[in-house]
């Protein structure tokens, strides 16, 4: 009788757990939303762990579907999505519908993952109240104030890159730009110098290869925290490595520390951050927000070395390789160049780069239009 029992309670069980999920994998055809039919058990990300990036599913689903309907179904995992592809309805959800949308669904962790917990990751108040005091951050005059640091580095860029020249004809230029990057930012933010434009081998500049380069797919665990955030958050999984987490935190602490006790100013990013750190400011109600932790100062300064680093470098290579391609542009923009710095004495400038419209093109990739 109990074994009777047992069996009608496991089979009602499994009964109900099968509806609840065929009913949330046939949401958007009930709902009349255009869809890829979704796997079982991957939704629409068959291919997460074993041979595909979320950046590969995306554009996949991406180019199936951008002339069909300006927002369609989009299953992660076993959570219903969408998909949105038409740019006004972006431009309306971010924008003029913000304060519907501004929980962003990312995950983060403060007590156990401390770097996951910045601007891009929080949420309603407390995003609210780190934006307020990080808009102060990014004025054009903070922006001039860190010009003279890159420059530094960029001439270092350039003799470095210049001797490798001698020694062989063919360079990696992507490799450099990354180290280039690896460089600004690093000094920028963290205040270290990284040395990755002198040693390909330092440090920093391994643990950004092993973090970047060598990650081709998403791992499936990635691809859980992404759609499960709050569940990810109750087992308290980490997405941060460890070795990074325990490199930026070292590194922040110490220059923090050493900074504060011989009142060293350097016109960077992460005296910027320090200033903010000691001054409250009003949020958008009149209400002071507290003062930055250090650990809160690394959780910033991860997350603009993580956006500036792959994409800048990227950005880099890809216009180079297009002048490369089209020699009567790099002609014209290397006249540019040298007509704007010859009017200014031949001293760059903030102001004076601003003065070069091709070289503006160039980097916003709208070359092919002149």
């Amino acid at each position: 009788m109990f074994f009777l029992a047992f069996v009608t309670l496991l089979v009602a069980v499994a009964s109900l757990i099968w509806y609840a999920h065929h009913k949330q994998m046939n949401y958007f055809k009930t709902q009349g939303f255009l869809h890829e039919k979704p796997h079982w058990l991957f939704g629409n990300c068959s291919g997460i762990g074993t041979s595909k990036h979320f950046l590969h599913i995306y554009k996949e689903y991406y180019e199936k579907f951008k002339h069909k309907a300006p927002v369609v179904g989009f299953y992660l995992f076993f959570k219903a999505s969408v998909f949105v592809m038409d740019l006004d309805l972006i431009n309306q959800i971010l924008i003029k519908d913000f304060h519907n949308f501004s929980s962003r669904g990312f995950y983060f962790n403060e007590e156990k993952d401390p770097l996951s917990a910045h601007l891009f990751s929080l949420e309603g108040e407390r995003w609210k109240k780190l934006r307020s005091k990080m808009t102060q951050a990014f004025t054009s005059g903070k922006m001039k104030i860190m010009f003279s640091s890159v420059q530094d580095i960029s001439n270092q860029y350039v003799k470095a890159l210049t001797k490798a020249l001698d020694d062989s004809s063919v360079v990696d230029i992507k490799d450099w730009n990354l180290r280039y990057m690896t460089d600004v930012i690093g000094s920028l933010i963290l205040g270290i110098d990284c040395q990755s434009l002198a040693d390909p081998e330092a440090e920093f500049r391994l643990l950004m290869t092993k973090l970047f380069l060598n990650k081709k797919i998403t791992n499936p665990i990635d691809g859980f925290i992404m759609g499960y955030p709050n569940i990810s958050k109750k087992f308290n999984v980490r997405i941060t490595p460890r070795e990074i987490e325990d490199f930026i935190v070292q590194a922040i602490s110490q220059t923090l520390s050493y900074r504060k006790k011989y009142g060293v100013k350097c016109k960077d990013f992460l005296s910027i951050l320090m200033n903010l750190k000691d001054e409250n400011c009003l949020d958008e109600n009149g209400n002071e927000t507290p003062s930055f932790t250090d650990i809160q100062i690394a959780a910033q300064a991860h997350l603009f070395f993580f956006a500036g680093y792959e994409s800048s470098s990227s950005a880099m290579t890809f216009a180079l390789f297009e002048l490369s391609q089209h020699p009567h542009i790099q002609e014209k923009l290397r006249q540019e160049i040298n007509s704007v710095m010859k009017a200014h004495g031949e001293e760059l400038s903030y102001e004076v780069m601003n003065k070069m419209t091709l070289l503006s093109m160039v980097l916003k990739g709208s070359i092919l239009e002149f």
